[in-house]
């Protein structure tokens, strides 16, 4: 008597050379269960004199029970007929007498050529004594029933079933009987299911991967009812427990595995086979894989004390090691279909249309499509697969979504790719739409466009419609369903074209690889609304409705969506009076503005060369600088008492309502009034308040100057009076723009007491004046120093007026300098010393003494830099240095 785990382990006892002999002999026992053993001795397979078997029976395996019992006579009496069989628990039985009146009573049933009388006995080790009495009363009552009936033509067959618990060291219980009894031991006494796993003859020399597939049933055709399909099943759910969800919903998890149940129970043969075929393929890398003997899987599960201890048997311990090489390669399998919720769409019973779901096996059983290697499931560090699999979702931003068509993100990484290739392969010479139809015809000639465009062809846009929604979430984060339309609507307004706007989405151009391409050519858009609504939600559906509107007239604003975003921020950002009721409202409001600016700069970045984009730019653009200045006001100007304030910003914006050009002279004004105003109305304030008033108006009018007029000023009479006007703050001559200026008391809001007042703000206007226009500003400076300036030794405004010039032209001249050095350098070796004999006041004097200025302080500071870094220099000379550029600077 052996144990099947101990037949494969002789490999590794002194009978190593004797192995496959002994395992052959043992096969040949039938012991693989009860069923197998009687059905070899029903049919008179071993013959006995007497006509009465005894055998003891140890097991490892529950024992039957009564629907055991059940089904072994159902099977029992599809192999042979007239047979009988009885079974007798010894735990059963209080007395001896209850015991032997229960076996005379089996033996006196009606003539039947075969009786089966079972007696099993848990715990046999525990039990020994009670075993060896039960058994010897047995035989002693068919022996005297023998006697008593010498005419009766009957086997008999007394079977005693006796389980054993594996211990670690062996049992303590003794099995061999001697005389007419058989000991033997079955694995595992309960009928078999050969569909879950074949008999462990059927085994040997068999790999894994080889019970998948028609490989198998051809090898061993003359045992196949092993079924593929109900082993897949087993592995389901260990194979479900290894996975992860990026969302960590147990919905999910529950989805999962009633959707691949479905699609295993629904007598779906298609994916069945397809799952069988890509387990086999994972399952035979892993093999070729392994550096161990893969031969030697059984021989392995044996050596495995463990494994069988915890299984109970052999045959099961097996099946546990089955189900451990498939689990985790299927649980990496369920992963990769179930990305993005893309099981659900292999099931028709979800009403999907037919070609999707055709779409969805096509694209599973192909190996070249939908690539899954072994190599990519094995953890670098265990060189095993993965413990814990993520189930991955695509979703912009980390927001989870559902698929709604097939393996969408195999599809975008495919296009992406492709379109980086046609990109690396720079086609030049190519428009814009033979690009676009070289992509299109790239992605037809992949296996994955082939799959597409033979599958799906009737409704082939409702269909695509499907993966323009699955486009939109995986490469654009949507926070609502408003964000998601006005994504789609962009898409498909560059898809169709710019000559009629946005079509229906009927259009026959609509197409997957059109999709990517519309999406690549459009991403400074896309990002121009991914920042917008990311301020603000709002935004999306007004943007919604504005484009729908547009849409459905054809309006030619929907050549440049991005300037109808800009006008919506516009809208959204209008200053209304509630707004600035108070002075935390207007403070929010003014951070707004802040927020929205980045935007609106990148958006006017755009460039559009026909008229009407031209016009209806500039159109947005006033309205936007108007909301600017506004927030400027608020931002600077507003003091402690916020009401005084409120009527100064209602009043610039009416002015700025009339007109935002604030490149001209009359809007300049216009502010400089309403500054001066708010000035007037603050006469009861404290000088300190002045004070600072007069510093946030200067920082106002500053930044009008910087982000407003300055930004668009263009060269040309139209600005000679604006420069004029700003050369009146520098030169502080009231009398020479009296003619500009009606106003004279708004020179005073920039003016402080003091030997040069605001020298700041006039050095400020000077240097935009130089950078901006220098050229004109040359010609009026000097016709100003020509006629107004006379005498200017003993005025002490006048000198620091010609002071200031002198600063700032040095002030270019270092800006320019660190610019651009060797184009300055070459300006520097050029001039005329000489000429500064000439004592006519002019700008180009006034110019040629900053130069000299610079270029004395750039060389002093080469000898300072010189003595510094040095070693061998001698550093007393360095002092002298130092004196050198002092007097430099006092020239």
């Amino acid at each position: 008597m052996t144990t099947t785990d101990a037949v494969f382990r002789v490999r590794n006892s002194l009978l190593s050379t004797s192995s496959q002999q002994i395992a052959t002999e043992y096969f040949k026992l039938k012991l693989g269960s009860l069923e197998e053993y009687l059905i070899d001795a029903l049919q008179g397979l071993c013959p006995s004199k007497t006509g009465v078997h005894l055998t003891l029976a140890t097991t490892h395996s529950r024992l039957l029970t009564d629907r055991d019992v059940e089904q072994l006579k159902e099977r029992l009496s599809s192999e042979t007929s007239s047979f009988d069989l009885a079974i007798l628990s010894l735990q059963q039985f209080q007395t001896e007498h209850q015991y032997t009146r229960e076996i005379q009573e089996f033996l006196k049933k009606g003539k039947i050529s075969k009786k089966v009388l079972l007696v099993q006995c848990e715990r046999g080790a525990d039990n020994a004594k009670l075993i060896a009495s039960a058994r010897h009363k047995a035989a002693d009552e068919l022996t005297d029933w023998i006697d008593a009936n010498p005419d009766m033509d009957c086997d008999v067959y007394l079977i005693f079933l006796i389980q054993l618990c594996r211990e670690a060291h062996g049992s303590k219980f003794v099995s061999f009987c001697g005389g007419d009894w058989d000991t033997v031991h079955i694995d595992d006494i309960r009928s078999l299911d050969y569909t879950e796993l074949p008999p462990i003859s059927h085994l040997i020399n068999t790999q894994i991967y080889e019970m998948f597939g028609e490989s198998y049933m051809e090898t061993n055709s003359d045992f196949n009812h092993f079924c593929e399909k109900k082993k897949l099943r087993d592995c389901i759910q260990p194979a479900a427990s290894r996975l992860e969800d990026s969302n960590g919903s147990e919905d999910c998890i529950v989805s999962r595995i009633q959707n691949i149940l479905l699609l295993i129970e629904n007598n779906n043969n298609e994916f069945v086979t397809s799952l069988c075929v890509r387990v086999r393929d994972l399952l035979k890398e892993q093999h070729d894989s392994s550096f161990e003997d893969g031969l030697d899987w059984l021989h392995q599960t044996a050596n495995c004390g463990e494994g069988i201890q915890s299984s109970g048997t052999f045959r099961k311990a097996v099946s546990l090691r089955i189900n451990n090489a498939i689990a985790p390669l299927l649980s990496e399998l369920l992963a990769l279909l179930d990305r993005n919720s893309n099981l659900e769409l292999a099931l028709s019973e979800k009403g999907l249309p037919a070609s999707l779901v055709d779409l969805w096996h096509s694209i599973f059983r192909d190996p070249e499509v939908l690539v899954l290697k072994y190599r990519d499931v094995v953890s670098p560090s265990t060189m095993c697969p993965r413990v814990r699999v993520p189930v991955l979702n695509d979703g912009a931003g980390g927001k989870y979504f559902k698929a709604h068509f097939p393996f969408s993100w195999l599809i975008n990484q495919c296009c992406s790719q492709l379109f980086a290739e046609m990109n690396s392969a720079r086609l030049q010479g190519a428009d814009s739409d033979g690009k676009c139809a070289r992509f299109e015809s790239l992605f037809n000639e992949t296996p994955l466009g082939k799959k597409i465009s033979n599958i799906i062809r009737d409704d082939k846009n409702k269909l695509i419609e499907h993966y323009l929604r699955d486009f939109i979430h995986m490469n654009v984060f949507g926070r609502d369903i408003y964000q998601h339309k006005v994504y789609r609507l962009v898409l498909l307004n560059c898809i169709s074209g710019m000559e009629d706007g946005i079509t229906s989405f009927t259009d026959e151009n609509i197409s997957i690889p059109r999709i990517h391409y519309a999406f690549e050519n459009s991403k400074h858009l896309i990002d121009l609304l991914k920042q917008s609504f990311s301020y603000e939600g709002r935004l999306a559906v007004n943007l919604y409705t504005t484009l729908a509107d547009l849409k459905e007239k054809r309006d030619e604003k929907l050549k440049c969506i991005e300037l109808v975003v800009l006008e919506e921020i516009t809208n959204l950002c209008s200053y209304k009076k509630e707004l600035t009721c108070s002075k935390a409202l207007a403070e929010k409001y003014v951070s707004e503005i802040k927020q929205w600016q980045s935007v609106m700069e990148r958006g006017f970045s755009f460039k559009h060369s026909d008229e009407l984009s031209h016009a209806y730019r500039q159109r947005i653009r006033c309205n936007w600088d108007r909301i600017m200045a506004v927030q400027l006001f608020i931002s600077y100007c507003t003091l402690t008492e916020f009401k005084v304030a409120e009527t100064s910003i209602n009043r610039l914006y009416v002015i700025l309502s009339e007109s935002s050009d604030f490149t001209s002279v009359q809007v300049t004004k216009q502010v400089l009034s309403v500054l001066s105003n708010y000035l007037q109305r603050t006469r009861g304030m404290t000088t300190h308040l002045k004070k600072q008033f007069k510093s946030q108006a200067t920082r106002f009018f500053i930044s009008i100057l910087t982000n407003l007029t300055f930004k668009y000023l263009k060269v040309g009479e139209s600005n000679l009076d604006l420069i004029k006007l700003l050369m009146g703050f520098v030169t502080l001559d009231e009398k020479y723009i009296s003619e500009l200026l009606t106003d004279r008391g708004s020179i005073q809001l920039f003016t402080e007491e003091g030997l040069d007042p605001s020298p700041a703000f006039r050095t400020f206007l000077l240097q935009l004046l130089i950078k901006h226009r220098q050229d004109v500003f040359k010609e009026e400076i000097s016709v100003y120093l020509r006629d107004k300036v006379l005498n200017y030794t003993h005025d002490s405004l006048k000198r620091n007026l010609i002071l200031l010039i002198i600063q700032s032209i040095e002030d270019s001249l270092h800006q320019q300098f660190n610019l651009n050095r060797k184009k300055l350098e070459r300006q520097l070796k050029t001039i005329n010393i000489d000429y500064l004999a000439d004592n006519t006041l002019s700008y180009d004097f006034l110019e040629r003494i900053a130069t000299l200025r610079f270029l004395c302080i750039h060389i002093s500071q080469c000898i300072v830099e010189t003595y510094n870094l040095s070693p061998h220099v001698n550093k007393t000379h360095l002092p002298n240095s130092k004196k050198l550029i002092y007097k430099f600077k006092n020239i």
